[in-house]
């Protein structure tokens, strides 16, 4: 069977929207305004997004200081991109609950694959959340989750 997440029409609709938002209890903790949170998915990943998706996502914003949740945070391509952007490095495993309110901080917020992701930019109030294009890839494991409106999407040239 298809087990993909199905984001229909019905969820995308403000009032909708705004009921899922309420029924998960979503409170605004934005504190950090100035940073850019990465979440990058890489160990399991068979579509490793590369490096060059998370560079052009950062060239269209203006940002203090990078912050980085993987699940990977010792692979050297990792730390490589991490010390290129002087970014710190946060591993995603340690607490999943704490790992999703801190990424709640942010105003500005970059988005592997994976539906642990989707949940870092759903249970965020971030106004600048920043993924793939999906509709363009309808094959894609992960199903259309990441069509939510108000999200900024790439053109997927990446697969």
């Amino acid at each position: 069977g298809d087990y993909r997440l199905k984001v229909d029409a019905s969820f995308q609709h403000p009032l909708i929207w705004n009921q899922h938002y309420q029924l998960l209890d979503i409170k605004d903790r934005r504190t950090n305004f100035a940073d850019v949170l990465i979440h990058i998915r890489y160990g399991d990943n068979k579509f490793k997004l590369p490096f060059s998706y998370y560079e052009e996502c950062l060239s269209k914003m203006e940002f203090d200081k990078l912050h980085i949740v993987t699940d990977e945070h010792w692979h050297p391509d990792i730390i490589a991109f991490a010390n290129k952007h002087k970014a710190d490095l946060c591993q995603e495993h340690v607490d999943f609950i704490k790992v999703l309110k801190w990424a709640s901080t942010f105003n500005k917020i970059v988005l592997s694959d994976g539906t642990y992701s989707f949940l870092i930019g759903l249970l965020s109030k971030a106004e600048q959340v920043w993924c793939l294009d999906y509709d363009k890839q309808s094959d894609h494991w992960s199903g259309n989750m990441f069509t939510i409106p108000h999200w900024n999407k790439l053109s997927n040239t990446y697969f």
